[in-house]
């Protein structure tokens, strides 16, 4: 038995009932099939249907909406029962749901929020950026003997244009201006930071709808604990407990529809395992923490209750320890007190024969001095 992920886009149509069953589903999925002299596309179309209690199979090369009538006799036709089943073997899982048949994507309700902020940034930088190169004026501030203005001077080593007028010098470009001209910058005066001001608004308004954006500011602080960390968060982990658990939900069913039909095809290590009537497949998932504590944060926890009180098992249970771990944890206590007793026992048996051994030497030492006191003198010499 395996699970399969069916792409939103391919299910063309569904229907489930009051509980949340699929009692019908249409699949249109686009495949191709290379032939000798080329490759043909074509539509597989599936639908199961528990009302008939029937699985059809259509490949046609028509569209994804193309009506059942129109697509001719089946080229697979059986009924649910041939499989060991009564129901439609499909689980519909909604990321968020919003009161629709269908649900909808982490961002799809913010999309209209989401191209306006990319509006904004393309109209800022198409004004920043629109005149993108130099322009300069040449002017001629002198006037002939008539009182007429001179013509603008000539530059030699650039490139005219065709009127004569424009000149390319390296990156910029010159107006040639007859004398009192002036040139005037029809660029207008952009205030960059007010216009970036209102973008960056529209972002925080993206933020607050979004709030996994907040997980990018994290990069900008420091010394963050973890605790501080779930509390910036905490809008982005409801978001996520709540699909998890639309998820999850929608995974215990698969499971259990995964059993019924294993058992009824009775697969290597399906039999005996009850049925769905009898409430033999019925489960949960444990609940997890979105974001875990480290161990030194639970490490910390356990040190603070210890000093409350709590007994040092309770201490790791309450702060996230398995008990896989507790156990390792007791094991490795006893051999900690079993080589802290060995070392005590040995450490005993150190000094007792440093005690006896300089016992001993004290006694010897005794019997020295008094035989030294007992002992006749030497005899006079000659």
């Amino acid at each position: 038995m395996y699970f399969e992920l069916t792409k939103p886009e391919f299910v063309s149509d569904f229907d489930v009932d009051e509980r949340g069953y699929v009692r019908f589903v249409r699949l249109d999925v686009p495949r191709m099939e290379r032939l000798p002299h080329r490759i043909r596309r074509y539509m597989h179309t599936e639908v199961w249907d528990k009302a008939t209690g029937t699985f059809r199979v259509w490949e046609h090369e028509r569209g994804a909406d193309a009506d059942l009538e129109a697509l001719g006799t089946p080229a697979v036709e059986k009924a649910i029962t041939e499989f060991g089943i009564d129901f439609v073997p499909f689980v519909h899982a909604k990321l968020r749901d919003i009161g629709e048949k269908r649900g909808v994507g982490a961002f799809t309700l913010q999309l209209d929020k989401i191209d306006e902020a990319n509006r904004q940034a393309t109209r800022l930088h198409q004004m920043l950026f629109r005149h993108n190169k130099a322009l300069w004026a040449l002017e001629a501030n002198g006037m002939d003997a008539s009182g007429r203005p001179l013509p603008a001077p000539r530059v030699s080593g650039g490139t005219q244009g065709e009127d004569g007028d424009t000149i390319s010098l390296g990156d910029d470009r010159l107006l040639r201006l007859p004398g009192m001209s002036t040139l005037k910058s029809m660029v207008p005066d952009i205030k960059y930071d007010s216009a970036l001001a209102i973008l960056n608004a529209q972002m925080e308004e993206l933020e607050h709808d979004l709030p996994e954006l907040a997980y990018y500011r994290l990069r900008e602080m420091r010394e963050l604990s973890g605790t501080a960390v779930r509390m910036l968060l905490s809008d982005a982990i409801d978001n996520v407990i709540e699909a998890r658990g639309n998820a999850e939900t929608a995974l215990a069913r698969a499971d259990m529809m995964a059993l019924t039909m294993g058992a009824a095809a009775g697969l290597d290590g399906f039999q005996g395992i009850g049925t769905y009537e009898a409430g033999d497949f019925e489960h949960t998932f444990k609940e997890r923490e979105v974001i875990p504590a480290t161990k030194t944060e639970r490490m910390d926890l356990v040190q603070k209750g210890v000093t409350a009180g709590m007994p040092l098992t309770t201490a790791m249970r309450e702060a996230g320890f398995s008990d896989e771990e507790i156990a390792e944890m007791q094991e490795d206590k006893a051999d900690e007190a079993a080589a802290n007793q060995t070392q005590l026992a040995t450490a005993l048996l150190d000094a007792q024969r440093r005690f006896d051994q300089g016992e001993n030497d004290s006694n010897a030492e005794a019997q020295r001095s008094e035989g030294a006191e007992t002992s006749p003198p030497n005899p006079p010499e000659g």
